[in-house]
């Protein structure tokens, strides 16, 4: 004459039609049920002896999970290789979005790997998806490329021409860097790096005349930049 049922999760239903002596347990688990065997009782009683039912309720869902899913790399560098545990009834995974020279493989036994070296500097981020029964699992990452470091001389082109004991002022860019240093000047000379701008300066007054080389390096990016400079220092010359 009627029947219960023991505790169910609130996203099922328990119903007892005593007309046309149906018992209906129905439901849809939300997006974040935890996958697993949600075991039941149904108790029924009546003028008989009582019957008792069992059954089981199995929730699967696609799973995809990465420690490592962001990095940041050098350009034409190789990166570390980004895997993902690809489980439940998910049986493949792809990746869209990856950054030029990076591919992403379903390696099987679960195991989906990006990898490779990336041609292309900048913020790259990329979706992984699983397939399979139920309803497909996302994950993003970001995979940042930092590109070489640059130098580029800001003043007046080619070699610097100065008066002797005259100031003089050589400005250059520095890009994608966090120092930059000078060799070869003079000790009358100094250069400084403002960090905020990435510009690095040089000035002083050469006290002789003649040819000045120096060296322009950055340091702190990915890669070395380098650039070679020239000051040429007149002087008046009266020979007797």
């Amino acid at each position: 004459t009627t029947a219960t049922i023991s505790e169910i999760p609130s996203w099922l239903t328990f119903n007892v039609n005593t007309t046309t002596k149906a018992v209906t347990l129905s439901g849809t688990p939300p997006i974040g049920t935890e996958p697993k065997s949600y075991p039941y009782t149904i108790n029924v009683s009546g003028v008989c002896d009582p019957v008792t039912v069992s059954g089981t309720i199995l929730v699967q869902a696609q799973t995809l999970d990465s420690p490592d899913k962001d990095q940041t790399v050098c350009i034409n560098s190789q990166i570390a290789n980004i895997q993902y545990t690809v489980s439940g009834t998910a049986t493949t995974a792809t990746a869209s979005g990856l950054p030029p020279g990076l591919t992403g493989k379903y390696n099987g036994g679960g195991i989906f790997v990006i990898s490779g070296t990336p041609t292309a500097a900048g913020s790259f981020t990329y979706t992984v998806t699983t397939s399979g029964s139920c309803t497909p699992a996302t994950d993003t990452g970001i995979i940042t490329v930092t590109p070489t470091a640059t130098l580029s001389l800001t003043s007046a082109s080619g070699p610097q021409i100065v008066c002797i004991n005259s100031p003089i002022t050589i400005t250059y860019q520095v890009k994608d860097a966090t120092a930059a240093s000078v060799s070869g000047l003079p000790a009358e000379m100094s250069y400084n790096y403002n960090t905020g701008t990435g510009i690095l300066t040089i000035n002083g007054s050469p006290v002789t005349s003649g040819i000045i080389n120096y060296t322009v390096i950055t340091s702190g990016g990915c890669g070395v930049a380098t650039m070679p400079g020239t000051i040429k220092v007149n002087a008046q010359i009266i020979d007797l």
